[in-house]
């Protein structure tokens, strides 16, 4: 028998109980699964709020929902009777992360390697083999990103890859060098640094297990070391897998190495959902980022901007567990077959893709400039000076007559000689201080940002389309507006992921089925004569429950390629872009420095220490009266 809970109390008697039929769930891919029911309230004493918890169990005591009320209204059966029916429209467990505001910011350490995620040129470029290796760039196995490096060892003499830095900014500096390693064969992988003619020889080794292990060790560069070797290799004959390699001054950060969209998602839980009692499913890397700020937007679409970047689909389920993970990582726990179908369901079979495209831009992105150095005279009048690019971060120094002066935040600090703010060109002088005439000088070293513009291009779909549409080129062209990017190879990334899951012609499967124990998410192969269908592997897009004729029917919407949505998304996602033309948007507003409040208390203990003076009055009495210098008060 199945079973409905709100706020833990069984819905089910003589006097309280889920009208029949009226239970409809749709389970929908990365949007919100939302549901109703109405219970009818027989005594008519009862009311429901936002946000009461909900849950629902099928005939087989299966969870099927779990989630909250979003609303309930409540309508008398008859002007003379107390019977209450209570409609109730229900979301899931993603309100716990719509209600939380995120406002954080990652950066990832500034790499002294070139290429150390191993993503351009096959072999790597900026990587250099010895005489006994072979490099490649491959898509298995990979920790981070598309690709990584293997080192193929033909001989254990002169076996690596390797990659040379130049020593002397970083003398007498400490520095940490970092690697995932992978070794399927007994060959040790291994981390190699030194500098010159084999000076400060640091090496590091793992296991050969065939899983990834984080390698990571610190040294300071000597003071008169000229050059840096880095090397990736084994120690036998075989194949040794490396990716994430990082070079940083000073101790990496706990993500170990690149900024992965995996370890920032952690992060949130550990920030922001722990407390609502979200624990961590299946969080899978992702894409690697560079800068990733999140500036008081809800945590849901701070995840959101994170799938986009990584090509992924995420969830908080029914357990409070959230999932962040490729859309091939949950398979069904069974096959749909033509004998399971109803054949008599308004089904369907549709051909298309509404938001296909082949050419992708990403627009909106900026990009950060090379240190630049400026410098300005006073006029003895203004106290704003303007810089020839927009600034991104916290100016290195600002100077006056070559004497440094402080800084700081614009409409935040105080009692600063300067002030700046992100994406502002004007750099403000605080009015306590002395105006700057023809003969002072105002110098500024600083980050400055500019836009740009990221295309990337499937030919292979490109040609495919040609030959579909018989003529011209083929090319169906998309824009994104950047939300978070601050750098190109982000927006390219951004750019790459979209045409993976937009670059394909869609096909979509509606059916109805009884069987319970699909979800949404899951890849389940289908067998279907009729539409051609035979053991293709489809994503299951939605599910619509419902409770007909005391039992459960569970209509599924499964697709290759990706969500197809509808065209009315696509014409809405049309109007958003054109409206991007004029504002460019971020996850939060990009003009605005992120500034977190910190809550705090304290006790003060307040003395003082009071001297009264007395003052006596006179007054009139019968030998005391009133005189040029005696007086009443």
């Amino acid at each position: 028998m199945y079973a409905v809970y709100v706020n833990n109390t069984l819905i089910q008697g003589a006097y309280l109980h889920v009208k029949k039929d009226s239970i409809e769930i749709d389970d929908i891919i990365e949007a919100r699964t939302t549901g109703k029911f109405t219970i009818v309230d027989v005594i008519g004493n009862q009311a429901y709020y936002q946000g009461t918890p909900v849950s629902v169990y099928d005939d087989s005591s299966n969870l099927i929902f779990a989630g909250f009320v979003a609303t309930s209204k409540a309508r008398r059966l008859g002007p003379a009777s107390s019977m209450l029916e209570h409609d109730l429209t229900l979301i899931d467990n993603h309100y716990i992360a719509d209600k939380r505001i995120a406002a954080c910011s990652y950066t990832s350490p500034v790499n002294l390697l070139t290429n150390g995620s191993f993503e351009n040129g096959d072999p790597p470029t900026g990587w250099a083999a010895g005489t006994g290796a072979t490099l490649s760039r491959v898509t298995s196995p990979v920790k981070i990103g598309a690709y990584s490096l293997k080192v193929l060892i033909n001989s254990p003499s002169n076996a690596y890859a390797q990659q040379t830095i130049n020593a002397v900014p970083y003398r007498g500096q400490t520095v940490t060098l970092g690697c995932w390693i992978n070794s399927a064969v007994t060959n040790n992988g291994t981390l190699y640094y030194w500098e010159d003619a084999w000076i400060n020889i640091n090496s590091a080794t793992t296991s050969f297990d065939g899983l990834w292990h984080w390698i990571t060790f610190t040294t300071t560069v000597s003071a008169g070391a000229n050059t840096i070797y880095i090397s990736l290799s084994g120690l036998t004959v075989g194949a040794v897998y490396f990716d994430g390699a990082i070079l940083v001054v000073g101790s990496l950060s706990p993500q170990n190495g690149p900024l992965s969209c995996g370890y920032i998602i952690n992060d949130l839980i550990t920030q922001y959902l722990a407390a609502e009692g979200v624990t961590v499913g299946l969080v899978q890397d992702g894409a690697t980022l560079n800068t990733c700020v999140f500036n008081y937007v809800p945590v849901s679409q701070a995840i959101d901007e994170l799938a986009t970047a990584s090509n992924f689909i995420w969830y908080i389920g029914y357990d409070r567990k959230l999932y962040f993970l490729d859309r091939n990582t949950f398979t069904a726990p069974f096959a749909v077959t033509s004998n399971m179908i109803w054949t008599f369901s308004n089904g369907g079979f549709t051909r298309g893709n509404s938001q296909y495209r082949n050419q992708q831009y990403v627009r909106g992105a900026k990009a950060t400039t090379a240190l630049q150095t400026e410098s300005q005279k006073g006029d003895g009048v203004s106290r704003a000076f303007t810089v020839s690019y927009p600034v991104a971060k916290a100016p290195t120094s600002i100077t006056v007559n070559s004497v440094a002066k402080t800084i700081g935040i614009k409409g935040v600090d105080t009692g600063k000689d300067f002030y700046w703010a992100k994406d502002d060109t004007v750099i403000a002088q605080d009015s306590s201080g002395t105006l700057l005439g023809t003969g002072d000088t105002f110098a500024i070293q600083y980050y400055g940002e500019y836009e740009i513009v990221a295309v990337a291009t499937s030919d292979d779909q490109v040609a495919a389309q040609h030959a579909i549409e018989g003529a011209g080129t083929g090319i169906v062209e998309e824009v994104e507006v950047a939300k978070s990017v601050t750098d190109q190879a982000t927006a390219l990334n951004d750019a790459l992921a979209l045409l993976a899951e937009y670059a394909v012609q869609g096909q979509q499967f509606e059916f109805v089925i009884y069987q319970s124990g699909l979800k949404s998410g899951q890849m389940v192969p289908v067998t279907y004569a009729p539409h051609g269908l035979n053991n293709t592997s489809m994503l299951i897009e939605q599910i619509k429950t419902q409770r007909i004729n005391n039992h459960f029917e569970y209509t599924v919407t499964a697709v290759t390629g990706p969500a197809l949505g509808d065209w009315s998304e696509y014409f809405k996602k049309l109007e958003v872009i054109g409206k991007s033309f004029v504002t460019d948007v971020m996850v939060g507003d990009a003009s605005t420095s992120l500034v977190r409040l910190k809550q705090f208390s304290e006790t003060w203990t307040w003395t003082q220490t009071l001297t009264p003076t007395i003052i006596v009055c006179n007054s009139p009495a019968s030998s005391l009266f009133p005189d040029t210098g005696i007086y009443p008060c």
